[in-house]
Parts: structure tokens; sequence; C-alpha cells
């Protein structure tokens, strides 16, 4: 039992998506900050709002993800410096699920080698454009990121379309991507994600043995200097 409550917890924060791009180069940061609100449909749970912020601390970058549901809450934040890739620093992580909690911390030796999948994600919008992985006799883009527990994950992915995808915030530029993970390819992800707002995911599905088994869509942005 605990360990389904623990599967839905990682899928409302987006576990399964990932990114640290090996196979394409890494455009220059054009880090903008956001406020984005999710709505998140997990089969067999009752729905959620996921809120996703992206903004400076300091002389770094500070990405934080939160969810709650009637029996679950959660959350996790991601630290880093901008570059080309970006230098993961800090993750911290944690969940509550009917009296039971867990909390995880991983420092920057422990993020030496890969980013934590907060940053992974902003690194992902980063690298979209420079993909080489846009047809199917092109070999797969490769990504990789640490888990909360500080476990590698290693993904392929394909840049399938460049169309835009309406929202309530407007219509948004993207990058649609097909992702599934190595060894796995029962599990898939659909994703549109944004390039003008690395790190915004603006639509995604997460697909076991064909079936839709999680729904993201983004229905509030504010983005841009002026984002608290």
């Amino acid at each position: 039992m605990i360990r389904q409550l623990h599967l839905a917890w990682l899928l409302m924060l987006t576990a399964a998506l990932p990114a640290h791009a090996s196979t394409s180069s890494t455009r220059s940061p054009a880090i903008t900050p956001f406020e984005a609100t999710y709505h998140l449909s997990v089969k067999g749970w009752p729905d959620a709002t996921v809120s996703h912020t992206l903004k400076a601390h300091g002389d770094d970058w500070q990405s934080h993800m939160k969810a709650r549901i009637s029996i679950a809450t959660g959350e996790e934040t991601g630290r880093f410096v901008a570059g080309a890739p970006l230098e993961a620093i800090a993750y911290r992580g944690g969940y509550h699920l009917l009296g039971i909690s867990h909390d995880y911390r991983l420092d920057r030796q422990d993020l030496a080698t890969l980013p934590d999948r907060q940053t992974a994600l902003v690194q992902l919008g980063l690298s979209l454009d420079a993909a080489r992985c846009r047809t199917n006799d092109q070999p797969p883009c490769r990504f990789d990121y640490m888990n909360e527990k500080g476990k590698a994950r290693h993904y392929l992915y394909r840049v399938t379309s460049a169309a835009p995808v309406t929202t309530p915030a407007g219509s948004l530029a993207a990058r649609h991507i097909h992702a599934w993970r190595e060894g796995h390819s029962d599990s898939v992800i659909n994703a549109a994600l944004s390039t003008d707002t690395p790190g915004l995911i603006l639509s995604l599905d997460y697909l076991k043995d064909d079936t839709v088994k999680a729904r993201l869509r983004l229905t509030h942005l504010t983005s841009g200097p002026g984002t608290p």
C-alpha cells in the first residue's frame, strides 16, 4: 500500500520527467522566472493542484514544486547555478502519506555527476532546440538525472513536434517529446515543454502499457522579470 502511495506522489511531482541531455549541445542559458499552476489527474486518485515556481535565489536559482490531495502532500526543491550545463548544488524533497513521512536531501557532492530532477527539467528546456533526435532514423537523445534517493535514472527521448500548445495562459511555443526509461519501453511519457520558459511543463501524459495513468496540464502562468 505504501509503495503504491509513494508511486502516486512521485507522479504528482512528475518524477518520470527528467533531463540531462548528453547527445545534444546546450544553448546559452536564458532562464526566466515563473509561477505556474497545473491540474493533475492520476488514475485511481483524487485530482490535485500542483504549484511550480522558478526564481532567483541570491546568486543561484531555485525550482520548487508542491502538490496536495486529500490524503497526501509533498514538495521538492532544486537549487542550481546558471551555466552550460547548469550546476545542481542542492535538493530537498519530502512527502506525507496517511501519517507516514519521508524527507530526502542531496548536496553538491551528491549531485556532482548528475542533476536532481528539478534542475534537470530546466536543463531539458534549455537543450531541446538543439536536440538532433527529431526523426526515427536518428538515434534517440539520452538524458539522465538523480532521483530523490540519489540513484541515477536513465531515459531516452525524441523530439516529435514543435507545434504550439493552447493553454489558459494563451498559445505557447513548445517542443513535444516522446520519452521512455531505458529498458522499460512499456512506460512512456508524451510531454510538451516550453523552450521560451525553460522548466515549464505545458502538458504531460504518462502511459503504462498504452494506458494513460497520469495527466498534467498547465492552468495558470505568470512569467518574466516581474514575477515574485
